[in-house]
């Protein structure tokens, strides 16, 4: 195989996604939220969104004590991973642990949604919909090659056929996060 017929992630999206996706479909495949509402209606599985904040009001008023043990915390229209909080453990002080090793609390998820809010992780820092969404974990058969988080497979569909795919594995340069703008 020669190096030039490698098609990487700019040529990807230069050569396809922009000149042949909709302005609909760009804007669905920006957000999480669309995204996981087209998943939905197609019937294909995904992590259950279980609240949504648009305002600084809905985050200080939800009662963030009565959330599960294992959630995540994420920017709708996030940009490389980057905003994305994810807690695998609730512990005994009423904090919990993240797939980072971090303890979170109260206050930091509620800081952490308002800066979502004001645009802190998104496509050119605007305004932002943070969600909670349920923990997915990782499938006991990636463990070996996953380091804390969770592996994803994109599949690239082109015309309505599937062309081409790739696994996401989290490394330890990345944190533990099977992002490719944070090393995975």
């Amino acid at each position: 195989m020669k190096i030039s017929s490698i098609l990487g992630l700019n040529a990807r999206t230069q050569l396809f996604a922009y000149k042949y996706n909709t302005a609909r479909g760009k804007n669905i495949a920006d957000s999480k939220i669309q995204t996981a509402k087209a998943l939905k209606k197609t019937g294909i599985a995904h992590p259950r969104i279980f609240r949504k904040f648009r305002d600084p009001d809905e985050v200080l008023n939800f009662d963030w004590t009565k959330l599960p043990d294992k959630f995540a915390l994420k920017p709708s229209r996030g940009l490389g991973g980057a905003g994305i909080i994810v807690v695998k453990k609730k512990l005994k002080d009423g904090t919990w642990l993240t797939t980072q090793k971090e303890k979170v609390s109260v206050e930091d998820l509620k800081l952490h949604a308002l800066d979502v809010l004001e645009g802190a992780f998104s496509l050119g820092n605007d305004p932002d919909v943070a969600f909670l969404q349920e923990y997915v974990g990782r499938a006991k058969t990636f463990r070996r090659w996953a380091y804390r988080g969770t592996p994803d497979i994109r599949i690239i569909v082109f015309n309505k056929v599937p062309v081409m795919a790739m696994l996401r594995l989290p490394t330890r340069e990345s944190g533990g996060r099977a992002n490719l703008h944070q090393g995975a």
